[in-house]
């Protein structure tokens, strides 16, 4: 099964709005595969905070997907999908 490098929903463009009932039914339903969902409220006040609380949440998640051993390739992925949508300053943990 090939890797699915592009998320359900992430993008500078759609950053605004909520995700649609759609996605998160698309979400659920979906198998055989290792998915993870980022979904925090933000501020169009604060945008700098915004990006703190996501790159938070982002290093969390890699941080539960090598607890649940799953591999670099993988992990390396998600990591790139993450620093398309927040910028480079995601670092690699060793």
């Amino acid at each position: 099964m090939p890797l699915r490098s592009e998320p359900l929903w992430l993008s500078r463009d759609d950053a605004h709005r909520h995700p649609r009932l759609q996605e998160f039914k698309a979400l659920a339903t979906a198998r055989g595969g290792v998915f993870v969902l980022l979904y925090l409220p933000t501020s169009p006040l604060r945008p700098d905070v915004n990006r703190i609380a996501f790159k938070d949440l982002a290093k969390d998640a890699i941080s539960q997907l090598r607890e649940a051993a799953v591999s670099e390739r993988i992990i390396d992925s998600f990591r790139t999908t993450v620093r398309h949508s927040i910028g480079p300053d995601l670092g690699k943990p060793g």
